[in-house]
């Protein structure tokens, strides 16, 4: 586990959130499925490491991720890259499932063992997949990097309703709670000086909305929590996140504890 205590500059805040916004708006206007990438899951019984991404992205997001998981645990996994087709999430997570099933179906992975890695707004949607039917039997390891659990202030000044931090729990964290049976890991990030989300935040999710599903949880759900020194884009391309999220699917898979 890595923790700040560095407290960004005005200039290192600014920059962060410019390149975020620039980011986001480059991927609305310009969004395309970049699957063709990456290669489809093969055939087998091999676990699969599922990845989500975020509002306004393409699979292209885990680009970073997606190759150093592959080169550390590649021999134990496999690896889907969902494209979720909608580059502004305006609907509730439930409303996006479809395309999960879609893809699990054509590639004739129903019966494997799961081990979702999502980035931002892409968490909630695994956790209201855990929920469905016998999904949460599969589901073995949920990872969520910059999940906003327990919402987004700033949102509540948005069209983008479902996400508002005001009633979030009654209207997401009770109905979708952590489960027992699934292992969780929280990675959040420090560097950003966002005051309408509390500090310490990425520029975009605080801190204290990444671990709020540690006050919506089953009482024996197992969860761990990171954070690091980084913006909410540079947590997709960190060394050390990656090597967190390689060893924690391990431990996941071996059995193992932590």
């Amino acid at each position: 586990m890595i923790v700040s205590s560095d407290v960004p500059t005005l200039a290192e805040s600014v920059l962060s959130l410019v390149g975020y916004l620039s980011r986001v708006t480059t991927q609305f206007y310009l969004h395309a499925p970049l699957a063709t990438r990456y290669p489809p899951p093969g055939e087998g019984s091999k676990p699969l490491i599922v990845m989500l991404h975020g509002y306004a992205g393409t699979v292209g997001e885990f680009d970073y991720l997606y190759h150093h998981l592959r080169r550390t645990v590649g021999e134990v996994f496999d690896f889907g890259l969902v494209d979720l087709l909608d580059p502004e999430m305006r609907d509730a997570p439930e409303a996006h499932l479809w395309r999960l099933d879609a893809y699990l179906e054509a590639y004739r992975l129903t019966t494997r063992d799961l081990y979702f890695l999502c980035y931002s707004l892409s968490g909630l949607i695994a956790r209201c997949y855990t929920h469905r039917g016998n999904a949460a039997a599969r589901v073995r390891a949920l990872t969520m990097i910059a999940t906003p659990n327990g919402g987004i202030n700033w949102w509540n000044l948005l069209p983008i309703h479902w996400m508002r931090s005001a009633g979030f729990h009654t209207r997401f964290n009770a109905v979708y709670p952590a489960l027992s049976t699934i292992r969780y890991q929280l990675l959040a990030g420090t560097k950003g000086a966002n005051l309408v989300e509390g500090l310490p935040n990425d520029g975009v999710v605080g801190r204290w909305s990444v671990e709020t599903l540690l006050d919506c949880a089953d009482q024996d759900a197992a969860i761990v929590t990171c954070c690091y020194p980084l913006d909410h884009w540079a947590l997709l391309r960190d060394p050390r996140v990656a090597a967190d999220i390689a060893a924690f699917f391990q431990r996941v898979w071996a059995g193992q504890p932590g």
